[in-house]
Formats: C-alpha cells, structure tokens, sequence
C-alpha cells in the first residue's frame, strides 16, 4: 500500500527532524527514492538509515545535494536521494545526521515495480487542495494510505497556495499538506 511518511505537524526545533517526505526517484522509480526533511538549524550531514525488518540498520546513505533554505526561520531542508535499491520492496527509514541525531520515527516506502510489469495497483489523485476546507481530504487520504487501500498517490499540482507569502507559516502549511 501507499507508504507515507507521516511526521507529526510541528514546527522544526534545533537538528530535530520534521516534515519527512519521499518520491520516487529515477527513470521508473523502482530503483531509487528522494528523501527529504527539514531541520530548524543546517546540520553538517544530512543522512538516511536504512533498517531490516528486526530493526537492525545495515545501511547509512550520506547526502550529496546542499541543504537549502529561502528563509531561515522556515528551516532547512534536506535531500537525499537512495539508490540500489530493490523493486517493488518495502523500507524502513529514519533521517538525521551524526552531531545532531536522527528521527525519533521510523518511516516505512515502497518502490514502485520494474517498469513493464503487470501488476494492478490503485492510485489516489488530488489537485488544487487549497488552504481552507481541506481537513477531510487530508484524513481521507491518511487513512487509504494507512489501511493500505492505495498505492500511491499523484498530486497534479496545487497543493497548499502557500507560496503567496513569505515566512515560515506558508512553508509550515506546505509541508502539512504532504
């Protein structure tokens, strides 16, 4: 099913990491995922760690792109893109750097299948959620996702309007909707 990566809605603290998000990344999205996450202060490193199923991490994935920020009271984001990774294959996650710790949370994605197999699978699709009246979109969303009734989820554009103002409130909007 849909395998979100959920973050509670928090505004970010210190090296705290908020706002965890992934995408498939790559020609098919089998292979590889974007990570991201955002931290009030930039850290030294940005990482993944990746876990098997008893918990135990056997990977650790160092970030290449710069940590970026348009305002530094909305926080820094990071990037992280994961690679050689198996299709159709669940993950287990947490993100955060040496000095500065990791998530609390483990995250869980899926890769998509290799391209050309045929395998059903069921995709949600929203555009134009708006900033007011979205509360049930949201919850109906998470709950698909969380009672695995979809597999993914395409946003074709529109999603909080919050590049309409500077500062953190519209980037704290933003990443609610994700």
């Amino acid at each position: 099913g849909a395998q979100w990566a959920l973050t509670p809605e928090a505004e970010p603290k210190g090296m705290e990491p908020v706002y965890v998000h992934t995408a498939f990344a790559g020609a098919d999205g089998s292979s590889a995922m974007w990570v991201t996450w955002t931290t009030k202060k930039p850290s030294e490193h940005s990482q993944v760690r990746l876990f098997d199923p008893n918990g135990v991490m056997y990977r650790v994935i160092n970030g290449t792109e710069p940590q970026q920020t348009y305002d530094p009271n909305a926080g820094y984001s990071h990037y992280v893109r994961v690679d050689s990774l198996a299709p159709d294959t669940s993950y287990s996650f947490d993100v955060g750097c040496p000095l500065g710790g990791y998530s609390a949370q483990k995250f869980r994605f899926h890769t998509a299948p290799r391209a050309g197999y045929q395998k059903p699978f069921t995709v949600a699709m929203l555009a134009d959620m708006g900033l007011v009246n979205s509360n049930y979109t949201r919850q109906r969303l998470t709950h698909l996702a969380v009672n695995d009734e979809i597999d993914w989820i395409l946003l074709a554009g529109d999603l909080s309007y919050a590049d309409d103002s500077p500062g953190a409130f519209y980037v704290r909007i933003y990443h609610e909707f994700l």
